[in-house]
């Protein structure tokens, strides 16, 4: 794909208020100029990702909420996904899997990026905050490069809530 737009933007849904990606696949480079901006889904609520892969360059100029598989994940399933890329955000909530984490469930899923953020930038998500999330067995590899001097982190880069943090792991150099 090569896809640029305003806010809200993904290779392959914009916003997602249920149902399930599953097997499925996105290579190139999505730009926004805004916030909301997801290697497969921009903003996903109550829906389920599995067995799919993203491998993009995603750049957001100004925004905020950017992720290799989802922008934000609210009340969501996230599940054996990978992600191959360079990503920035021009704002904050930047993660390799995804930019803001609310809720759900995020499992076997692994990052291998090279992040440039704000704040709140995390190998795997870059902030977690809402009820009854989980992170198990997730990954990340890469750098993170941010001017930052907190809430940046391997894993997250914030944890903001009551969360479950399962056999997760990083190896990135942060810059």
């Amino acid at each position: 794909v090569n896809i640029a737009g305003s806010s809200y933007v993904a290779g392959l849904v914009s916003k997602m208020k249920a149902g399930t990606i599953s097997n499925s696949s996105v290579s190139g480079q999505i730009v926004s100029n805004s916030n909301y901006l997801g290697g497969l889904v921009a903003y996903m609520e109550d829906g389920t990702i599995n067995l799919s892969n993203s491998n993009v360059t995603a750049v957001s100029a100004k925004g905020n909420y950017v992720g290799g598989i989802a922008g934000c994940v609210a009340d969501g399933q996230v599940q054996d996904c990978k992600v191959n890329g360079t990503l920035y955000a021009g704002g904050n909530y930047l993660g390799g899997i995804a930019g803001g984490y609310r809720g759900g469930l995020i499992k076997e899923s692994f990052a291998d990026v090279t992040l440039q953020g704000n704040e709140y930038v995390g190998g795997v998500v870059g902030a977690i905050g809402g009820s009854a999330t989980a992170l198990q067995y997730c990954g990340a590899t890469g750098s993170i490069n941010t001017t930052a001097v907190e809430n940046v982190g391997g894993v997250a880069g914030a944890v903001q809530t009551t969360s479950n943090i399962l056999n997760c792991f990083a190896i990135i150099d942060i810059n």
